[in-house]
Order: C-alpha cells, then structure tokens, then sequence
C-alpha cells in the first residue's frame, strides 16, 4: 500500500522554512533551512538510512526502538535528507528537524541560535514510532513537500 504524508510549507524565508504535518491524528511542525537551501515541492519516497553518524547516535538514544533514519530519497542533486530532533535553524543541516510545536522567532529567522521547534525529541519518537511502523510492515511511504 503506499502512503503519503504531506509536509505543508506555511512560511519560507531566506533563512528558514516552517511546515506542519498531520499524521495519525497528531499535529508536528517540522523546520528546514530557507527557500534557497529547502529541497524542492514534489513527491519523494522515504525509506531508513542504516549508516551514518546520525544513525549510530540515534541507535544509542533510542535503543530497541531504532531502525535506521528517515531518509527522503530520490532528490535530485541531494542525498542524505533526514527527518530528526532539532530546535534551531542550525540543527536542520539541510534537513527536516520536527517537533510536537513551533514558535515563530523575533526577528524571522536570522538568528541561527533561537530556539524554534518544541518538544522535539517527544514529537520525533512518536512520528519516527508511525513512519518505521509503516516501512517496516512493507508500505510504499511517501512525502509531500508542498509550499502553500
């Protein structure tokens, strides 16, 4: 079965990009750099990431529940877009950092050190739990990158 879950890009500054994704009946908020950095609206297949100093730290944050990272695949000119924990603009690393909030910062994202996603790690573990739930049960699992 393939599934879709759309990432709703709501606001796409220079310095950073906010999207919400509704997923199982929980809403996350998700941060990617700016508009010049964001990867580009379209469809793209998720799968795990089984390498990677990413995936050996997370193998050690959550052990028994780790799989591999969400990686975005299939993006032309890019490789290793990854969906993890994160506050700030400068934790993205080109990637989509998620959280259980978000708050707007004072001065539009200028400020690389302003906290912006909350309750990051919360909001991980549980979208991580749904999406490696799917994948492991052999579903086609897509995102939707969409710029409203």
């Amino acid at each position: 079965m393939n599934i879709i879950l759309s990432v709703n890009r709501y606001y796409s500054g220079q310095n950073m990009t906010l999207s919400t994704l509704v997923v199982d009946g929980t809403v996350y908020y998700g941060l990617e750099p700016g508009y010049l950095k964001a990867i580009n609206p379209g469809i793209y297949s998720l799968g795990f990431r089984n390498v990677g100093g990413k995936h050996n730290k997370y193998t050690k944050l959550f052990p028994g529940m780790h799989n591999g990272m969400i990686e975005v695949k299939n993006v032309e000119g890019r490789k290793y877009i990854l969906w993890h924990i994160g506050n700030k603009i400068k934790d993205t690393k080109a990637c989509l950092v998620v959280g259980l909030g978000a708050e707007f910062p004072a001065y539009g994202g200028f400020n690389t050190e302003e906290n912006i996603i909350k309750h990051s790690r919360n909001g991980y573990k549980k979208l991580y739990e749904y999406v490696s739930g799917l994948l492991i049960d052999g579903h086609n699992v897509f995102a939707r990158y969409v710029n409203l």
